[in-house]
């Protein structure tokens, strides 16, 4: 169920008269209607029970009719045709930032005779076609979109970066015949913050597409360009309505890795599992937290009565995969050792992961990723799959004890990580492998993984239910550290982190061992 405020005189009329409702869809005729992977029969999408409340109310449930509901063209949207160019550096304003910048010479515009991107813009410009078995890469599951570029991109002027990617060959399920894939994208747009930015020499911008692009890519197809979202404001601020000619594009490339014997597994900074505080908004240490990941349901931004998402998902483009996650439990001083022993006796223990790194390690095999209860090819949840020791029920099952406010079928019984049951103090580190699953020629002995993130290093990712200083004296640190860097460059991180320890000391109670908690906001606004 999804909520909108209409504000009169801003997103809706402030004088006496009549109030219609529209909805405007977008589609330009690709894969999947521009939804992601939702794969939907029957176009971009349907609605029901449509209210309208307040000052005026109105229902429409079209259970016997239409309700004077009708369908028609849209009269403000005309297509702005292709502005991608090629320009000189040297014909272009001069940037607005005085970093050493990797564009250089001629870069790759999109903008209009105005210097400007119109309304609606939504434009590519495609690279030819890329040999991966002429060139030798045939089988290797890592693909990177690569690329220099500079941004004078405010998020109010709603004016971002896509990348896109189409492939051959694939197989079409219903026929066995193979086919080239429409455009197909992680289905986000990027920003880059409200100072102008640049990429700097011998470091652009890297975005993973390894579960976009199949692992049994043939030829592969880069599109990189411009989407204008000023018009449906999607974020919620209001649009200013200005553009300039950024972004710039340079240097764009695909870049290639893994081993042809391993299926990549990758996960976005939205699926990932987000650091919280006990859910009833109380300071009491034995309140449990959930575990959610930073994506909103149903909203493109938080609004009454908008939920998180409630599992953590992965990406693994390849057949015949079992993808798994693996996980250290450190709980809180007041997590009920009942509930977390009754919840473990579901997990597989990994003995050599607790004596190679310490503490206790477990994993689950997990799921394939639904949406609305749709199945998404190659799209892993973390919710126990059925094979798995843990598995009760039925894999759609939702958790009595977990209802969602606004409904929907998202909250799950068998969820690896169940939310309610750790306490402040709590500690997960964890991250995703994957492989072929056995019996399988291409990973003889099934010992070849793929993990996110890679574990060199002992490199995990992490969530905490915060203040993860608390012990069982009752005390944790004063400061709190919000960090939003995560996904981006480590150089702030290290760098405030390094202040605060300078500053307050060290010898705290989190597993860092500082001064301070702090709280990572994943995702990327």
């Amino acid at each position: 169920t999804a909520f909108f405020t209409l504000t009169p005189g801003v997103t809706m009329r402030s004088t006496p008269g009549p109030v219609r409702l529209l909805l405007v869809a977008t589609s330009d005729g690709a894969y999947s209607d521009e939804d992601g992977f939702n794969p939907t029969l029957c176009g971009l999408a349907a609605f029901d029970d449509i209210a309208l409340g307040g000052a005026i109310v109105d229902t429409s449930t079209f259970e016997s009719s239409d309700d004077g509901w009708q369908a028609e063209p849209r009269q403000d949207y005309l297509p702005t045709g292709d502005f991608s160019d090629l320009a000189d550096l040297g014909d272009l304003p001069l940037p607005a930032t005085f970093c050493a910048c990797a564009v250089r010479d001629s870069v790759l515009v999109f903008f209009d005779e105005s210097g400007e991107h119109p309304l609606d813009q939504d434009n590519i410009a495609a690279s030819p076609w890329i040999d991966l078995r002429r060139g030798g890469d045939l089988g290797r599951a890592g693909r990177l979109m690569i690329y220099d570029l500079y941004a004078v991109m405010p998020l109010s002027d709603y004016v971002f970066v896509q990348l896109r990617a189409r492939y051959y060959p694939e197989v079409c399920p219903a026929t066995g015949l193979l086919y080239q894939t429409g455009w197909r994208d992680q289905n986000v747009v990027f920003y880059y913050g409200e100072s102008p930015f640049c990429s700097g020499p011998n470091a652009p911008r890297l975005r993973d597409y390894s579960g976009v692009i199949a692992q049994g890519a043939e030829q592969v197809q880069l599109g990189y360009g411009v989407i204008n979202l000023c018009r449906t404001i999607p974020y919620g601020w209001i649009c200013t309505g200005l553009t300039n000619t950024t972004p710039w594009l340079d240097n764009v490339a695909l870049g290639i890795y893994g081993t042809p014997n391993v299926p990549l597994v990758s996960t976005l900074a939205s699926t990932r599992l987000q650091d919280n505080f006990a859910s009833d908004g109380s300071q009491v240490l034995t309140s449990p937290g959930r575990i959610d990941v930073n994506r909103i349901k149903g909203n493109s931004s938080p609004v009454v009565g908008s939920v998180l998402g409630d599992t953590l998902t992965a990406t693994c483009a390849a057949t015949n995969v079992e993808v798994r996650l693996v996980f250290r439990v450190r709980p809180g001083p007041f997590t009920s050792a009942a509930s977390l022993a009754a919840r473990a006796a579901r997990w597989t223990t990994e003995p050599t992961l607790t004596a190679r790194y310490g503490g206790a390690w477990y994993s689950a095999r997990m799921d394939t990723a639904e949406d609305a209860q749709i199945p998404a090819v190659g799209s892993w949840m973390s919710t126990f799959h059925e094979s798995d020791p843990g598995f009760q029920g039925s894999d759609n099952a939702i958790d009595p004890t977990d209802v969602s406010p606004s409904g929907g079928y998202f909250r799950l019984a068998n969820d690896i990580l169940p939310d309610n049951l750790f306490t402040p103090g709590s500690r997960l580190d964890y991250f995703v492998a994957a492989r072929f699953a056995q019996p399988d020629p291409r990973n003889p002995g099934g010992a070849a993984w793929s993990t996110d993130p890679d574990t060199a290093g002992a490199h995990f990712r992490e969530l905490e239910i915060l203040p993860s200083s608390v012990d069982s004296s009752m005390t944790w640190n004063c400061t709190l550290y919000v960090d939003h860097h995560d996904d981006r460059e480590f150089g702030e991180q290290r760098l405030e982190e390094a202040g605060l320890t300078t500053a307050l000391g060290g010898g705290g109670g989190n597993a860092e061992g500082t001064r301070f908690d702090r709280f990572d906001v994943v995702n990327s606004s």
